[in-house]
């Protein structure tokens, strides 16, 4: 009878068949012939059956006992896997290892001459591993060390040889069954920064620039990659920032007195460093003096019957002592931080509408610019119409009053630039008042000589004598008289009748007389209307207004806009605006 038996119980502990288990062998089935493997299949199990406990078991033994039959396997004791023969050499059965990641990830120039540590992450890492550092040329590097710590991470220090010329590198740990596994650029090397830019000032910023664009931005690099800096030690001005690109942004707190900062700065690539120090200054204002005469817009007259005179632009002036308007003391020099921009902003006169209207107000002058005080003179009232008061405001001079059956004023003029307007008698017979200008109030209107305006101021800083912010005549009707426009550009009043006053001559009738308007860039007041319906109901204009600006030659900066005409008037350079512009000084 054929007893079944396990191929385990068959086998000794060198894996060889025990005769002494086998039963039933036919006598021709000798030991021999189990030695020799000529064993009759019909003696074996058709199959090997697994308990599901035990498992079932392979031949195994040491390396060195491998035997060379093609098909063979077994369990190496040595290796600790199981393997099987090709047929040329015997392959090991195991599962590949798998690298995560490795820590760290980037090694600086700096350090390459010596050994380093890296860690490497993964899995199945066999009891005996191999790892290769492999650079982007293909070359191979062995570790100075390796230390498996465990099935998933190995320690090795890096070779002394490693360069950063082919970097990035790649990590290969190779099982003792040579399978493998490699992660891709997983190395990196960070060059060393460089600074192009030398150690020293970046530049100076003076009060009027201020802005960190203006400054030396520093350069550095390395060969690979883009480092970055930032302030280490010391600082820079306050207000600016120090971007991580090397360039300057924002604008530098003014100062009272120049300062400068001292700083390092530290270039950053990855583990690698580079510091290099710097300076940066920062100016206080330097201030410049100048002298400026401001004249506003005359208003223009009053239309109607016999309206009254236009005031003069304001008057302020700050040159050598001469008065400003209304007989006020010379106004203090300017002085004015280098750089700043002053706007030039020129009134224009009143304008000249037609019909029986009240004048209309000059605009205002002024001088502008950060950090100072802004200088304005006001526009010159407007002349009133019949029997109104001239329209109240803050002007520069006063308006004459409207001719009227009552009393009516003209408009007061502001201090330190001009004077009150003229008033109506409230008479029939009386005419309306002149418009004042800058030395002199305007008349109150009467008869004969008593509607002329008030003159204006004369004033040397362009190297001449110049008078300007006459006030504007009054209009009048009647026999004899004049009403003449202030001295300094002030329009004459219109006549009507026979033995006409000043004004303009109206064409092919020498009766009558137009109102005249004040002269361009001199803030004279427009002449007032008659009102005779011969003559028509248009008045006399304001004249424009003019800024001056006088500077010492040696600090004249050149830099202007609006086309001012400039003069060297001794030892300084004088600025004319007839219009808006600008003076960088």
């Amino acid at each position: 009878m054929t007893k079944a038996r396990n191929i385990a119980d068959l086998l000794d502990a060198n894996g060889d068949v025990k005769s002494a288990s086998l039963d039933n062998v036919p006598a021709s089935n000798d030991a021999s012939a189990l030695t020799s493997g000529t064993l009759p299949n019909a003696r074996l199990p058709n199959n090997i059956s697994d308990g599901g406990t035990t498992g079932t078991k392979l031949a195994s033994g040491t390396t060195a006992q491998r035997g060379s039959t093609a098909g063979q396997i077994r369990f190496n004791t040595t290796t600790g896997l199981a393997e099987y023969y090709d047929g040329t050499q015997f392959k090991s059965i195991d599962s590949p290892p798998v690298v995560s990641s490795i820590n760290p990830t980037s090694l600086g120039q700096s350090v390459l001459g010596s050994s380093q540590s890296i860690v490497i992450t993964g899995s199945n890492f066999s009891a005996t591993v191999t790892v290769k550092i492999i650079g982007n040329d293909g070359t191979e590097y062995t570790p100075a060390s390796t230390t498996r710590n465990s099935g998933t991470q190995i320690t090795i220090t890096t070779p002394t040889n490693l360069t950063n010329t082919n970097e990035p590198y790649d990590i290969k740990v190779i099982n003792a069954s040579s399978l493998n596994s490699t992660l891709a650029n997983a190395l990196a090397i960070n060059d060393t920064p460089v600074f192009s830019t030398a150690s020293g000032s970046l530049g100076t910023l003076q009060h009027s620039n201020r802005a960190g664009s203006s400054l030396t931005p520093i350069a550095f690099s390395d060969e690979e990659s883009t480092p970055t800096v930032s302030v280490t030690s010391g600082s820079i001005p306050t207000g600016l920032t120090l971007n991580s690109n090397g360039t300057f942004s924002g604008t530098a707190n003014a100062v009272g007195s120049n300062a400068t900062s001292n700083f390092t700065v530290t270039a950053t690539d990855g583990a690698e460093t580079a510091t290099r120090a710097y300076s940066i200054a920062v100016n206080a204002p330097v201030y410049i003096p100048m002298d400026y005469l401001v004249v506003a817009g005359g208003g223009s007259g009053g239309g109607s019957h016999r309206g009254g005179g236009g005031g003069a632009g304001g008057y302020r002036n700050s040159f050598n002592s001469e008065t400003s308007g209304r007989n006020s003391s010379s106004e203090t020099i300017a002085s004015i931080a280098q750089g700043t921009v002053l706007t030039i902003t020129v009134g224009a006169g009143g304008a000249m509408p037609s019909g029986g209207v009240t004048g209309v107000r000059g605009a205002d002058s002024s001088i502008a610019g950060s950090g100072i005080t802004t200088i304005t003179s006001n526009g010159g009232g407007g002349g009133g119409r019949y029997d109104r008061d001239a329209v109240a405001g803050t002007y520069g001079s006063g308006a004459g009053a409207g001719h009227g059956s009552s009393y009516h004023f003209g408009t007061d003029g502001t201090s330190a630039q001009g004077y009150d307007g003229g008033n109506t008698p409230g008479s029939a017979t009386q005419q309306g008042g002149g418009g004042a200008g800058a030395s002199a109030s305007g008349h109150t209107g009467g008869t004969g000589n008593n509607l002329t305006a008030g003159n204006g101021l004369a004033s040397s800083i362009t190297g001449s004598s110049i008078t300007r912010a006459g006030g504007g005549g009054a209009g009048a009707y009647g026999n004899g008289g004049t009403s003449s426009g202030g001295s300094g550009g002030g329009g004459d009043g219109g006549w009507t009748n026979t033995g006409h006053g000043a004004g303009v001559m109206q064409t092919g009738n020498s009766s009558y007389s137009f109102p005249a308007s004040g002269t361009a860039n001199t803030g004279g007041g427009g002449g007032g209307m008659s009102g005779d319906s011969s003559v028509g109901t248009s008045y006399g204009s304001g004249g424009s207004g003019v800024v001056i600006l006088s500077v010492p030659s040696g600090d004249y900066s050149g830099t202007t806009t609006g086309s001012p005409t400039v003069a060297v008037v001794g030892s300084k350079r004088v600025l004319t605006f007839n219009g808006t512009g600008s003076y960088t000084v």
